[in-house]
């Protein structure tokens, strides 16, 4: 069994209760025994005059007002009530005093730094003896941006730290303390989490209150849809100038700060959610694929991206029955490196020159294009005499030109690779023939159901046709010398 690692939030709770001389007990007032109007006064005065700074140099294990606090604590055993709200919880907890671990996690004000100190102290005496205190830069209650801006990231970054270098252990993540304005972060980060539990002390009860873990995770289709750029945007300056130009699904462009130089820096909460991924991807629980919508995601269009993401949905198997698996991989994973490679390139150019190098039509058929260019390898027959004529019969779906014949070359894997983009053609047209793959409709009223209109199969599978910069001649039906395309210098379609 896992020894525990307890994260408890830290919050004033500890002054509050010091400096009050009645509590309530079960609906009633009562005289505190945790009073100390001396002690109280004379904390408050430090911190209402000093800084964080200041405190984390004052307030030590040997300061008097926090050795004053502690036997103040010590002295409560039989009276229980007026504990803080962080020992009481941790108390009901009741950890392993030399196997468990707490981390104390308090805020950026003098009154965070003298409470955890406290805390820490009477932690290690009397609950758990290794205790540790960690600070939160920028987690105040003064400045509302500088709490979301600063404050947050910096707790997500914590947190991350410690659910990744801690996976020997079982997080319990102790909310009980702490502002309350942090607890829906921390719960979405305690939902992520693997074997994580969530615990608070239930108000004046002496309840602890679980929060049962939710089948949620981390949408990792939608995270491997962005992977080429999820691992490589810190690595960017100057092209991008705010999170809004980021080439990432509007999910994930909180997860990055972008500086006035054009530097990218990653949250905590990519730190927290690549540590979830990462576990996964190692656990082999997830496909190393997205959606592949990283490409289909620059259709402006709503209908067009829409049923474009329709048939990437369908087309995901397309290559099944490669007839050259001996050879590298041209199936899925093919397609998705591709399809990142374009982003990577198309992207950040249109983001820095601010122009549209594609319409959508043109963005659809290049998708089509490089999901459908290698599913030539799965193709079965080729056509005797494979011409222009050929091309334009097999385009308007007439007979084959006289002379001509379909003959089977799947049991010459040399061939089919040399012929796989003739091959590819092709299949993807007589099959469009009975429409049982491929999801496309001659019809412009029947395009309303999902289905992409058959032009821009055949303009794919046109431009497919011609997809390799290096291809053999076919004469007469006999595949003779290949040749080699010149590279072109091509502008942008539209400005």
């Amino acid at each position: 069994m896992k020894n525990t690692l307890l994260i408890t939030t830290v919050g004033t709770s500890l002054l509050e209760k010091l400096g009050r001389e009645k509590i309530k007990v079960k609906g009633a007032l009562e005289a505190n025994a945790f009073f100390d109007s001396n002690l109280y006064n004379n904390i408050e005065d430090y911190c209402s005059k000093n800084k964080t700074a200041d405190a984390e140099t004052t307030y030590t294990a040997e300061c008097s007002d926090v050795t004053g606090v502690v036997n103040k604590l010590k002295s409560l055993l039989n009276y229980p009530i007026a504990l803080p709200a962080e020992i009481a919880s941790l108390s009901k907890l009741a950890p392993n005093k030399d196997n468990d671990k707490v981390v104390l996690l308090y805020s950026d004000t003098p009154e965070g730094v003298f409470c955890s100190v406290v805390l820490e102290q009477y932690i290690k005496n009397k609950i758990v003896s290794a205790v540790c205190r960690k600070k939160i830069a920028g987690l105040q209650s003064e400045d509302a941006k500088k709490f979301q801006s600063t404050g947050l990231p910096n707790l997500a970054e914590e947190m991350a730290g410690l659910i990744n270098s801690n996976k020997a252990y079982r997080i319990t993540l102790n909310v009980t303390g702490g502002y309350k304005g942090i607890i829906p972060y921390l719960t979405l980060m305690g939902l992520c989490g693997e074997d994580m539990r969530m615990v608070y002390l239930y108000e004046e009860s002496d309840g602890i209150i679980e929060i049962p873990p939710l089948p949620f995770n981390l949408d990792f289709a939608l995270w491997n849809d962005n992977r080429a750029f999820l691992q490589t945007l810190t690595m960017v300056k100057g092209i991008y100038k705010d999170k809004a130009q980021l080439p990432v699904s509007d999910k994930f462009k909180s997860l990055f700060e972008v500086a006035a130089s054009g530097a990218i820096t990653a949250t905590g909460y990519f730190s927290l959610l690549q540590g979830l991924y990462s576990t996964a991807k190692e656990e082999k629980a997830l496909s190393e694929f997205g959606r592949g919508y990283i490409l289909a995601e620059m259709v402006r269009d709503v209908d067009k991206k829409k049923k474009l993401k329709a048939w990437i949905n369908n087309s995901q198997n397309i290559w099944y029955g490669d007839n050259i698996p001996e050879t590298v991989d041209h199936s899925r994973g093919h397609c998705q490196r591709l399809l990142e490679l374009a982003a990577q390139i198309i992207k950040p150019i249109e983001a820095k020159s601010k122009v549209s190098f594609f319409t959508d039509d043109e963005l659809v058929v290049l998708n089509l294009v490089l999901w459908f260019h290698d599913i030539g390898h799965s193709g079965r027959e080729a056509t005797k005499g494979f011409n222009d004529k050929t091309i334009e019969a097999l385009l308007a779906g007439s007979d084959l030109p006289t002379g001509q014949e379909f003959i089977d070359i799947s049991d010459f894997p040399t061939v089919n690779r040399d012929l796989h983009h003739i091959l590819g053609f092709i299949e993807a047209l007589r099959d469009q023939e009975s429409k049982t793959f491929y999801r496309f409709k001659d019809k412009a009223d029947e395009a309303i159901d999902g289905f992409l209109h058959t032009d821009y199969l055949k303009a794919a599978i046109y431009a497919y046709l011609y997809h390799r910069k290096t291809m053999l001649k076919i004469k007469n039906g006999v595949a003779s010398s290949a040749y080699t395309f010149e590279p072109l210098n091509i502008e942008p379609t539209h400005k």
